[in-house]
This record gives structure tokens, C-alpha cells and sequence, in this order.
């Protein structure tokens, strides 16, 4: 079932007000930090695209962060079925990622409403 923007906002909301843990609540702290991190470089800048290779590279070099790629491409991952991100296939098989215009409103809530946190 696709869950994109005021839809997933609201089974998001159905699956709290039943107790179950939302789609964000079952991410560890350090998957939320990526996210976040993500996130906040793809609003600062909005064209950018990269594949999680690339991100890891040059958008967060290895001296700045302790991200493995696997955390990284699951962070992407997760982002991409949010619709948060966009994704499109290019040689070697590689995503190439870069943010959803459409959803930054979303975006800027998730980033307001799950503020950075260490474990």
C-alpha cells in the first residue's frame, strides 16, 4: 500500500492513537541521526543527488561521521518509502537519490517534531 504524504500522516497518526509504533518510532537513535542529517543537507541543498556511496563521500566525508554504508543505504531506504527522497536506477545498478520537492513540509515536521538525540 503506498503511503505518501496527508495519507501516511494520517495512518501514521491511527497507528499512535492505537498504541502501535509509528513507522519512525521503530527507528533506533542512531538511524533517526542519519536521517536527520540527510535530511537537513538535502533542504540546505535542494538539487543535490548522489548515490549512498556518494553521500558517504562527499556530502558526509568518513572524518566527519561514523556511518557504515549499510546504514546509510537503509537510512535512503527508509526515506525513499517515505517519499521523501527520490530514487531512480543508474548504470551498475546504483540509486541515485535526491530530494522530493513535494514533501519537504513533511520533512521540516518530521526534523521539528524528532529532534537529534544521542544514545
Amino acid at each position: 500500500m503506498k503511503r505518501g504524504g496527508v495519507q501516511f500522516a494520517q495512518y501514521q497518526a491511527v497507528k499512535q492513537a492505537l498504541g502501535e509504533p509509528t513507522a519512525i518510532e521503530k527507528l533506533s537513535t542512531e538511524q533517526k541521526n542519519i536521517i536527520r542529517k540527510i535530511l537537513v543537507y538535502c533542504l540546505a541543498h535542494p538539487d543535490a543527488k548522489d548515490t549512498a556511496a556518494g553521500i558517504l563521500k562527499w556530502w558526509f566525508p568518513r572524518s566527519a561521521n561514523p556511518w557504515r554504508p549499510d546504514e546509510v543505504g537503509d537510512a535512503l531506504e527508509w526515506m525513499t518509502a517515505q517519499e521523501w527522497l527520490t530514487s531512480r536506477a543508474v548504470v551498475n545498478t546504483a540509486q541515485l537519490y535526491g530530494l522530493n520537492k513535494e514533501k519537504i513540509t513533511e520533512i521540516e515536521a518530521f526534523l521539528i517534531n524528532s529532534p537529534p538525540k544521542t544514545e
